[in-house]
């Protein structure tokens, strides 16, 4: 089994603690929904992603956050797709980081 495969492998159990849906405005008019995801994962301290509707749904970002607040539907599904996904990135990219310790 190749490294690649390792990786894609690798599973996480995470405890979703909330989700906060927000909007945002980049733009003049231009309502960008976002998803605030904050979990916690075994040996990490509380975490948060944020989740941009319209970078991932474009148009559909309404219907996707209606259907998260439902917590049903196709487009729930999806959005759980791409939240795992970058659950298992932060995560990763966290275990990965060094900390430093000094003394003050």
């Amino acid at each position: 089994m190749s490294e690649e495969e390792k990786e894609e492998e690798k599973k996480y159990k995470v405890e979703i603690i909330a989700r906060d849906l927000i909007s945002v405005y980049p733009k003049l008019k231009e309502e960008h929904k976002q998803v605030i995801v904050t979990y916690r994962y075994n040996e990490l301290p509380t975490r948060a992603i944020t989740i941009d509707l319209f970078e991932h749904f474009k148009e559909k970002q309404e219907e996707v956050a209606k259907a998260i607040e439902e917590r049903k539907g196709d487009l729930w599904q999806k959005y759980l797709e791409l939240e795992k996904k970058l659950i298992k990135e932060d995560i990763e990219r966290a275990k990965a980081a060094r900390p430093e310790t000094y003394t003050l």
